[in-house]
């Protein structure tokens, strides 16, 4: 697979590859480069991506990543890493952790798992992060495509999520062609 995408106007610029014929997961190669021009400065930022399938060694830095990007707003997420370890546990076991990796650095992760529902098998985004310094660079955009595709090959007939009402990233993800579901409610009774 090898395509292009332009990414926010002319200043961001992909290129994706599989490049690896024997995984089963084939890891996604993406160069992104960045220009920022104005009449005073001129530079280029580049960064190389890899999107693999997750290890068990990575779950603590997953963990680190999510914790750190989950407890800010709208979030504001307070588990321990210990819980965020054994939700991740949890995942590794019956569903898949993809992450983004840079220069060795896991730098996004989603997480999914496929469900039988009577529209057809369908796939779940439990989770999506990218850290902080990645943000707005395509690596959010990037993870979702990937998961399309893969969700294309096991022959999903939809991807679902939740997120909260506040997240800025709702717009991120309409850009990319979801729709907020209107006749969905979500409802949720705390366990004594």
């Amino acid at each position: 697979m090898f395509f292009r995408k332009y990414l926010s106007g002319n200043n961001i610029f992909s290129v994706c590859h599989g490049n690896d014929k024997t995984s089963k997961y084939k890891p996604l190669l993406c160069k992104h480069i960045y220009d920022y021009s104005n009449s005073n400065k001129s530079f280029k930022f580049e960064t190389k991506m890899k999107i693999r399938k997750a290890k068990k060694g990575d779950l603590k830095e997953i963990g680190k990543l999510m914790k750190r990007e989950f407890s800010k707003p709208p979030f504001n997420e307070r588990d321990s890493m210990k819980n965020v370890l054994k939700s991740l546990n949890f995942y590794f076991k019956i569903g898949e952790i993809f992450v983004a990796v840079s220069t060795e650095e896991i730098i996004g992760v989603i997480i999914v798992k496929f469900e039988q529902y009577w529209e057809g098998k369908v796939l779940l985004i439990e989770d999506l992060a990218v850290d902080r310094k990645f943000q707005n660079k395509g690596i959010g955009k990037e993870l979702m495509k990937f998961v399309e595709d893969y969700a294309k090959k096991k022959n999903a007939r939809f991807i679902f999520f939740k997120t909260h009402e506040k997240s800025k990233s709702i717009n991120f993800y309409k850009r990319l062609g979801y729709k907020k579901d209107k006749n969905i409610i979500f409802m949720g009774k705390k366990i004594k």
